[in-house]
């Protein structure tokens, strides 16, 4: 893997762990109703990431057909993961959520870039993405039962690794059509979608009152915004790192790392206790790392 690659794969590890410290300050401080906080959440920061893209490709946006076409359909994939992120949480355990979400968004690309874009990978790259959800299920593993879980638990939690998937094969698919270019265009198109979905959802349920959810506190008002920024930033590395590094390899260190981090911010940052299974899954994930570098 080249210097470059390694780079922005740190940068996105980063990125991603800064925005998910911050989606979670951003739920314990917000102050408007319970059910605007993602919709609110949504709008704002696919508004922040297609703005801030948009101003990085020097206000241009000439996407094709194809690319247009493929950024609202992804638009809508994210929407879709919010709302199954949502009701996966308010009806079981968030560490199946977690390994779902971080299963679709490694298996699903791996089986496209097999499949579709020829990217044959090497017995170390497979055995490094095993060791990779292996490591996954480690760390969740003292929330994997589903015991307690209220009905449809399991539809949400099937929903979120079907749609983190489409997501990132939708992502990589376009620059693999594209050969690699209109990398922005993809990125305003999808996050405005977002965006804009978010919003009419919001205004639909919220009805007259809907401007009230954005009253939200400072607290949460700066952890949105700077979050959203974190997103603008991974997202944008992201797009460049495929053109570097094959879809699998890209998608499965970025999954792993983020999972790292949240673990060592976890018991540093919110005080959780660190156990035998996270110390597996620690262990597993740098040889993982070691491999799949």
């Amino acid at each position: 893997m080249s210097a470059q690659g390694v780079l922005l794969l740190l940068g996105m590890v980063a990125c991603y762990t800064l925005q998910g410290s911050l989606s979670k300050v951003f739920s314990m401080h917000y102050k408007g109703p319970p059910l605007a906080a993602t919709p609110v959440y949504a709008s704002v920061s696919g508004l922040v990431c297609a703005l801030a893209t948009w101003w990085l490709a020097g206000f241009a946006f000439k996407p094709s057909p194809m690319t247009l076409y493929m950024g609202l359909a992804n638009g809508l994939v994210l929407f879709l993961y919010n709302v199954a992120a949502v009701n996966a949480a308010r009806t079981g355990p968030y560490s199946l959520q977690s390994l779902m979400a971080t299963l679709g968004n490694i298996l699903l690309p791996l089986l496209a870039s097999v499949l579709f874009w020829n990217e044959p990978l090497d017995t170390p790259h497979y055995v490094g993405i095993a060791l990779m959800l292996l490591a996954a299920a480690m760390f969740n593993l003292k929330g994997l039962r589903v015991l307690d879980a209220k009905p449809g638990y399991l539809f949400w939690v099937s929903m979120l690794l079907v749609v983190n998937g489409t997501f990132g094969i939708l992502m990589a698919g376009q620059q693999r059509a594209m050969a690699y270019t209109e990398r922005t265009d993809m990125i305003i198109t999808t996050y405005a979608t977002s965006a804009m979905i978010s919003l009419l959802f919001l205004l639909f349920t919220q009805k007259a009152s809907a401007h009230n959810a954005y009253n939200m506190g400072r607290v949460s008002g700066l952890a949105l915004l700077v979050g959203s920024a974190a997103v603008a930033t991974a997202v944008n590395l992201m797009m460049r790192a495929l053109q570097l590094i094959p879809t699998a390899v890209l998608y499965t260190i970025n999954n792993g790392g983020v999972l790292v981090m949240a673990v060592l911010l976890g018991t540093v940052v919110w005080k959780e206790k660190f156990t035998w299974n996270k110390a597996v899954g620690l262990t597993l994930a740098v040889v993982a790392f070691a491999l799949l570098g």
